[in-house]
Order: C-alpha cells, then structure tokens, then sequence
C-alpha cells in the first residue's frame, strides 16, 4: 500500500509540472478575433446548440486539462454575467460522429480563470480560459471529440460563443434534440482549444521513479 501511494504522489506531482498540449486549434486573433458559434451546456436554452469538435491524439495519453476561449452573445451583457459556468465533455469516436461520454462536468466560472483579451467587433469581451479536470481521463491513440458549452444563470438571455480556432476541417457537429443525436453542423465552425495532458509513456515512467524511490527508502 505504501509503495501504490508514493508512486501515485510522484505520478500526480511530476504530471502537473510536465503537461503539455497533446491537441490543439489555434485561436483567430484576426478580424474575425472572438466570433464563433453559440454552444450551450444545457438543453433547453433558446439556441439549445451543443457544439463538439474533433480532435486526435497520436499517442496513448492522460487528459488533465483544457484551454479555450469564446465571448458573450452581448444581447444584454458584453461579458460573463450571464455565464454560471461550462459543461466540458470528452467524447469516443463513432465512426466520424460524438459517441460515447468519456468525461463529463460542469465547471464554475471562476474555476475557468478567465481572461480578457480584447473586444471583438460585436462588442463583446473575448475572454480566454483554462480548465483543470476534476479527474484526469486516460485515452488511448485516436480520435475523440470536445464540446464546450456555457451554463448560463438565464437560459433566454445572453449565450456563449465559442471563439474561433484558425483550422476549419469542416467537421464538427452539433445536438439536436429534435434529431434524436448528434447532426452535422457548419463547415466554417472552427472553435478554438488546447487538450493539455502528459502522454501515457511518460506517466508510465514516473510511475516506474515512484517505485525506485520507495526501493531506496527500504534499503
């Protein structure tokens, strides 16, 4: 049992300080900086969009991490006072669509350290933030889809715009109640993220140090 707990406290310990980005979409500080799409983290708003992105991973890996950014409808606010938070989700992939949940939380909007960046030409505040996952999601070489979507205090007032990343693949899909699943969505959508993580190999190791560590401490 000592030896699982010292090697777990090296893993988590050494994880943290070497995360990296394992999968990214660079952000659009253009013309077209902080537009996007609006994406919901719960249905029944007025939009009653779910967004998800896909996104690949060469490698087996630890997901602990997310970066985004994204900016206020500005119907009535030009920043997150209607923003209660963000559903973050990690989905597997079905044959090119969302499939099975693979991490699921919402996150309160002061653990997302947002960070203003500019003013988009709409007027809104484009914010960047970062999100530590409540439990790290261990996933294996392939592809996976995010989605992002804010968790608003008054579903009828101001949504969340996912910002624009600057790689369009044209795929991405949205949730359509009315559809029964998961629908193709706009070919130009391209929101913004970084996956942050330690690739597996790597944890492997550490986990490996932890063990030589309680060895020496034995002899």
């Amino acid at each position: 049992m000592k030896k699982m707990i010292a090697a777990l406290a090296v893993l988590a310990g050494a994880a943290t300080a070497n995360a990296a980005v394992l999968a990214a979409n660079p952000q659009d500080f253009g013309p077209d900086f902080g537009l996007g799409y609006y994406s919901d983290g719960n249905p029944g708003y007025f939009y009653s969009q779910q967004i998800a992105e896909n996104f690949s991973l060469g490698s087996a890996s630890v997901v602990t991490g997310v970066n985004f950014a994204g900016a206020s409808e500005f119907y009535l606010f030009p920043d997150y006072t209607n923003m209660s938070g963000w559903r973050i989700q990690i989905f597997s992939d079905a044959g090119g669509i969302p499939g099975a949940v693979l991490h699921n939380e919402v996150v309160p909007k002061a653990n997302t350290n947002p960070v203003l960046q500019g003013v988009s030409v709409t007027g809104s505040n484009v914010y960047g933030q970062s999100v530590t996952l409540n439990s790290a999601v261990n996933l294996g070489a392939g592809n996976y889809w995010l989605s992002i979507g804010g968790v608003l205090i008054s579903g009828g007032d101001d949504a969340w715009v996912w910002a624009n990343g600057t790689v369009a693949d044209g795929i991405a899909y949205t949730f359509s109640p009315n559809a029964g699943g998961w629908v193709p969505f706009q070919s130009n959508f391209s929101g913004t993220f970084e996956i942050i993580g330690v690739p597996a190999p790597a944890s492997l190791a550490l986990v490996g140090m932890g063990a030589l560590v309680v060895g020496r401490r034995r002899r």
